[in-house]
């Protein structure tokens, strides 16, 4: 009729506040909605935390720290892998040159391999056959000690632990040479000048017999 005022039902008001509506039922999407409280919003590491998503979704977790090794070899098993490939390099570089010659490693073993050469142009070397084997061992020496080295450090660095015996065995693959180099260049013919295969064979046997206790060092300065 003209001049009323049309109300609304009082059935389709709802007290949102208080989850129901003027008739005392309850509004099931506001309760849910309360027992739920906010969302937590990606990306946002603390509010993970507190609604325990780190524990429930590990994978997910923006603050989780994994100390465990990934796939790959520590810097120290790849600086004694690197240390044994040089051994093996150097081989066949020049490690010495006398009157214009350059001689390598490969050109020495077989030349104190050949006797007719030795008489011709070492005679001293060919009536002392001792230490003419001992000077062919010491030029295999390199190229072998560097054939061991190489698998001692991938292993040692495959390893989930490391292995005070293989670290002692690849440390000793790097040693023995290096010593054998510091006696031998001693024992150069006058005039010898040194060559880039001399200084290849020293710096890689310093790094093959440094590369296990570099590791452990770094191991030590590792937080848990």
């Amino acid at each position: 009729m003209p001049g009323t005022a049309i109300q609304t039902p009082v059935s389709s008001e709802r007290n949102f506040a208080g989850g129901r509506d003027s008739k005392g039922h309850v509004d099931e999407r506001s309760t849910m909605s309360e027992q739920r409280g906010p969302q937590p919003a990606l990306g946002d590491s603390a509010r993970w935390q507190a609604w325990g998503m780190d524990e429930r979704y590990p994978e997910l977790s923006t603050t989780s720290h994994s100390t465990t090794r990934g796939p790959g070899l520590p810097i120290g098993s790849v600086v004694s892998l690197v240390g044994g490939l040089a051994l093996v390099a150097a081989f066949f570089m020049p490690w010495f040159a006398i009157q214009g010659l350059l001689l390598s490693g490969d050109f020495l073993a077989r030349f104190l391999g050949n006797p007719s050469q030795l008489r011709q142009f070492a005679p001293q070397l060919a009536g002392n056959p001792s230490e003419l084997q001992l000077l062919r061992g010491v030029v295999y020496l390199f190229p072998i000690a560097g054939l061991v080295a190489a698998p001692l450090a991938i292993l040692g660095g495959l390893l989930p632990r490391r292995s005070l015996w293989l670290d002692l065995a690849l440390g000793a693959s790097g040693l023995i040479p290096l010593v054998a180099l510091l006696g031998g260049v001693t024992r150069l013919p006058p005039g010898s000048v040194l060559e880039v295969g001399m200084w290849t064979l020293g710096v890689g046997a310093a790094a093959i017999a440094a590369g296990p206790w570099l590791d452990r060092a770094l191991t030590r300065r590792t937080p848990d």
